[in-house]
Protein backbone atom coordinates (compact mmCIF):
# COMPACT_ATOMS: atom_id res chain seq x y z
CA UNK A 1 0.00 0.00 0.00
CA UNK A 2 1.71 3.24 -0.96
CA UNK A 3 2.35 5.81 1.47
CA UNK A 4 1.19 8.24 -1.27
CA UNK A 5 -2.47 6.89 -0.74
CA UNK A 6 -5.20 9.12 0.69
CA UNK A 7 -6.62 7.19 3.27
CA UNK A 8 -9.74 9.04 4.84
CA UNK A 9 -13.32 8.48 6.91
CA UNK A 10 -15.73 10.54 7.93
CA UNK A 11 -16.48 9.06 11.41
CA UNK A 12 -18.16 9.40 14.85
CA UNK A 13 -18.99 6.99 17.81
CA UNK A 14 -22.70 7.80 17.28
CA UNK A 15 -25.36 6.98 14.51
CA UNK A 16 -27.48 9.68 12.81
CA UNK A 17 -24.73 12.01 12.60
CA UNK A 18 -24.72 12.10 8.89
CA UNK A 19 -21.67 10.83 8.57
CA UNK A 20 -22.48 7.88 5.36
CA UNK A 21 -24.33 10.80 3.79
CA UNK A 22 -21.31 13.09 3.89
CA UNK A 23 -18.60 10.38 2.93
CA UNK A 24 -20.81 9.77 -0.89
CA UNK A 25 -21.54 13.93 -1.16
CA UNK A 26 -17.46 14.51 -0.42
CA UNK A 27 -16.38 11.50 -2.43
CA UNK A 28 -18.74 12.02 -5.22
CA UNK A 29 -17.61 15.95 -5.71
CA UNK A 30 -13.81 14.79 -5.58
CA UNK A 31 -14.60 12.65 -7.98
CA UNK A 32 -16.02 14.95 -10.54
CA UNK A 33 -14.49 18.08 -9.26
CA UNK A 34 -10.94 17.27 -9.13
CA UNK A 35 -11.30 14.15 -11.32
CA UNK A 36 -9.95 11.67 -8.34
CA UNK A 37 -9.99 7.92 -8.67
CA UNK A 38 -11.81 7.81 -5.34
CA UNK A 39 -13.18 4.14 -3.42
CA UNK A 40 -15.43 4.07 -0.72
CA UNK A 41 -15.26 0.79 1.23
CA UNK A 42 -18.36 0.55 3.14
CA UNK A 43 -18.00 -1.75 6.13
CA UNK A 44 -21.15 -0.39 8.06
CA UNK A 45 -23.66 -3.47 8.91
CA UNK A 46 -26.06 -0.94 7.48
CA UNK A 47 -24.74 -0.87 4.41
CA UNK A 48 -26.40 2.68 3.42
CA UNK A 49 -23.82 3.78 0.60
CA UNK A 50 -23.85 -0.12 -1.00
CA UNK A 51 -27.53 0.25 -1.44
CA UNK A 52 -27.74 3.68 -2.86
CA UNK A 53 -24.55 2.29 -4.99
CA UNK A 54 -25.94 -0.47 -6.32
CA UNK A 55 -29.63 1.35 -6.72
CA UNK A 56 -27.91 3.88 -8.74
CA UNK A 57 -26.63 1.35 -11.12
CA UNK A 58 -29.42 -0.80 -11.44
CA UNK A 59 -31.49 2.61 -12.26
CA UNK A 60 -28.75 2.74 -15.44
CA UNK A 61 -26.88 5.94 -13.77
CA UNK A 62 -23.25 5.53 -13.43
CA UNK A 63 -21.39 6.06 -10.20
CA UNK A 64 -18.76 8.78 -10.24
CA UNK A 65 -17.26 6.63 -7.11
CA UNK A 66 -16.57 2.64 -6.82
CA UNK A 67 -17.92 1.37 -3.77
CA UNK A 68 -17.11 -2.15 -2.10
CA UNK A 69 -18.73 -3.45 0.81
CA UNK A 70 -16.53 -5.46 2.78
CA UNK A 71 -16.27 -6.70 6.10
CA UNK A 72 -13.44 -5.22 8.58
CA UNK A 73 -11.35 -7.80 8.74
CA UNK A 74 -10.56 -7.77 4.90
CA UNK A 75 -10.14 -4.01 4.59
CA UNK A 76 -6.08 -4.28 5.58
CA UNK A 77 -5.59 -6.64 2.93
CA UNK A 78 -7.66 -5.08 -0.04
CA UNK A 79 -6.24 -1.50 0.49
CA UNK A 80 -2.82 -3.57 0.05
CA UNK A 81 -3.70 -5.40 -3.10
CA UNK A 82 -5.76 -2.78 -4.49
CA UNK A 83 -4.96 0.55 -3.23
CA UNK A 84 -3.11 1.62 -5.60
CA UNK A 85 -5.51 1.91 -8.23
CA UNK A 86 -7.04 5.41 -6.14
CA UNK A 87 -6.01 8.20 -5.41
CA UNK A 88 -8.39 8.33 -2.06
CA UNK A 89 -10.16 5.91 -0.65
CA UNK A 90 -13.04 6.82 1.79
CA UNK A 91 -13.45 3.66 5.21
CA UNK A 92 -17.05 4.19 6.15
CA UNK A 93 -16.81 3.03 9.82
CA UNK A 94 -19.49 1.12 11.96
CA UNK A 95 -20.63 3.03 15.06
CA UNK A 96 -18.60 3.01 18.53
CA UNK A 97 -20.90 0.52 20.15
CA UNK A 98 -18.34 0.33 23.80
CA UNK A 99 -17.85 3.35 25.70
CA UNK A 100 -14.24 2.75 26.33
CA UNK A 101 -13.06 2.36 22.87
CA UNK A 102 -14.27 -0.12 19.96
CA UNK A 103 -11.18 -2.45 18.65
CA UNK A 104 -12.76 -2.79 14.92
CA UNK A 105 -12.97 1.22 14.84
CA UNK A 106 -9.61 1.82 16.19
CA UNK A 107 -8.19 -0.93 13.99
CA UNK A 108 -10.08 0.75 10.43
CA UNK A 109 -9.32 4.43 11.98
CA UNK A 110 -4.93 3.37 12.01
CA UNK A 111 -5.70 3.19 8.38
CA UNK A 112 -6.57 6.80 7.80
CA UNK A 113 -4.42 9.79 7.15
CA UNK A 114 -6.94 11.34 7.70
CA UNK A 115 -10.38 12.19 9.96
CA UNK A 116 -13.54 14.28 9.70
CA UNK A 117 -15.70 13.95 12.62
CA UNK A 118 -19.33 15.15 12.43
CA UNK A 119 -20.69 16.82 15.49
CA UNK A 120 -24.42 17.23 15.89
CA UNK A 121 -25.32 20.50 18.03
CA UNK A 122 -27.13 18.46 21.14
CA UNK A 123 -25.35 17.87 24.54
CA UNK A 124 -26.17 13.87 24.33
CA UNK A 125 -24.17 14.35 20.58
CA UNK A 126 -21.18 15.68 22.42
CA UNK A 127 -21.09 13.56 25.07
CA UNK A 128 -20.90 10.82 22.86
CA UNK A 129 -18.13 12.64 20.20
CA UNK A 130 -16.20 13.13 23.54
CA UNK A 131 -15.65 9.26 24.21
CA UNK A 132 -14.68 9.41 20.31
CA UNK A 133 -12.11 12.08 20.56
CA UNK A 134 -10.30 9.95 23.49
CA UNK A 135 -10.21 6.85 20.49
CA UNK A 136 -8.60 9.20 17.89
CA UNK A 137 -6.36 10.60 20.46
CA UNK A 138 -5.21 6.74 20.68
CA UNK A 139 -4.96 6.28 17.14
CA UNK A 140 -2.84 9.55 16.45
CA UNK A 141 -0.39 8.15 19.10
CA UNK A 142 0.19 4.75 17.49
CA UNK A 143 0.44 6.34 14.15
CA UNK A 144 3.01 9.12 15.44
CA UNK A 145 4.88 6.47 16.47
CA UNK A 146 5.48 4.34 13.61
CA UNK A 147 6.04 7.93 11.77
CA UNK A 148 2.57 7.86 9.50
CA UNK A 149 0.97 10.82 8.75
CA UNK A 150 -2.44 11.73 11.59
CA UNK A 151 -4.93 14.00 11.80
CA UNK A 152 -8.47 14.87 12.71
CA UNK A 153 -11.13 17.78 12.75
CA UNK A 154 -14.48 18.16 13.98
CA UNK A 155 -17.09 20.31 12.05
CA UNK A 156 -20.64 20.89 12.99
CA UNK A 157 -23.60 19.11 10.76
CA UNK A 158 -26.98 19.79 10.29
CA UNK A 159 -26.10 23.03 12.14
CA UNK A 160 -29.10 25.31 12.98
CA UNK A 161 -29.97 28.48 15.03
CA UNK A 162 -30.33 26.22 18.46
CA UNK A 163 -27.84 27.81 21.48
CA UNK A 164 -26.54 23.95 21.44
CA UNK A 165 -24.40 24.92 18.39
CA UNK A 166 -22.79 27.33 20.02
CA UNK A 167 -22.03 25.45 23.53
CA UNK A 168 -20.54 22.34 21.30
CA UNK A 169 -18.13 25.27 19.24
CA UNK A 170 -17.16 26.87 22.62
CA UNK A 171 -16.46 23.00 24.05
CA UNK A 172 -14.29 22.02 21.55
CA UNK A 173 -12.37 25.31 21.52
CA UNK A 174 -11.84 24.99 25.02
CA UNK A 175 -10.09 21.46 24.77
CA UNK A 176 -7.76 22.74 21.89
CA UNK A 177 -9.90 20.31 19.46
CA UNK A 178 -9.11 21.68 15.68
CA UNK A 179 -12.70 22.67 14.24
CA UNK A 180 -13.55 23.23 10.69
CA UNK A 181 -14.20 26.70 9.91
CA UNK A 182 -16.47 25.60 7.80
CA UNK A 183 -19.88 23.92 8.49
CA UNK A 184 -22.97 22.42 6.91
CA UNK A 185 -26.18 23.55 7.50
CA UNK A 186 -29.79 22.12 8.59
CA UNK A 187 -30.73 22.10 4.56
CA UNK A 188 -32.77 19.86 2.31
CA UNK A 189 -29.94 19.34 0.23
CA UNK A 190 -27.98 17.56 2.44
CA UNK A 191 -30.60 14.83 2.84
CA UNK A 192 -30.47 13.19 -0.45
CA UNK A 193 -27.16 12.17 -1.69
CA UNK A 194 -25.81 10.70 -4.77
CA UNK A 195 -22.84 8.42 -6.50
CA UNK A 196 -23.83 9.38 -9.76
CA UNK A 197 -23.81 13.43 -9.73
CA UNK A 198 -21.87 16.02 -7.84
CA UNK A 199 -24.06 18.00 -5.44
CA UNK A 200 -21.25 21.18 -6.79
CA UNK A 201 -23.50 20.78 -10.06
CA UNK A 202 -25.99 22.72 -8.76
CA UNK A 203 -26.11 26.68 -7.48
CA UNK A 204 -27.55 25.22 -4.04
CA UNK A 205 -24.56 22.87 -3.72
CA UNK A 206 -21.84 25.24 -4.77
CA UNK A 207 -22.90 28.50 -2.17
CA UNK A 208 -24.22 25.87 0.53
CA UNK A 209 -21.07 23.10 0.41
CA UNK A 210 -18.31 24.81 -1.80
CA UNK A 211 -16.37 26.50 1.38
CA UNK A 212 -16.52 22.84 3.37
CA UNK A 213 -15.18 21.34 0.42
CA UNK A 214 -12.68 23.46 -0.39
CA UNK A 215 -11.40 22.94 3.60
CA UNK A 216 -11.87 19.73 3.24
CA UNK A 217 -9.63 18.83 0.20
CA UNK A 218 -7.06 21.48 1.74
CA UNK A 219 -6.88 19.03 4.76
CA UNK A 220 -6.65 15.71 2.73
CA UNK A 221 -4.35 17.35 0.72
CA UNK A 222 -2.00 18.04 4.04
CA UNK A 223 -2.94 14.04 5.23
Amino acid sequence: MSRSLIIASIANSKGGCGKSTMTMFLAAALAKEKSKKVLIVDTDEQRTITDIWEGEKASGFNPLVTVEDLPPRKVLNYLQKYGSDYDIVFIDIPRVTAKNGDEVAAMLLSYCNTVFVPVIGTQVDLLSTIDFLKLLEQVKTDRIELELPFSYSTFINRMNRRSENDMVKGYLKSQNVTAMENNLQDLKIFTIPSLSSSILDTKDGQRRFKPFFTEACKQLKNK
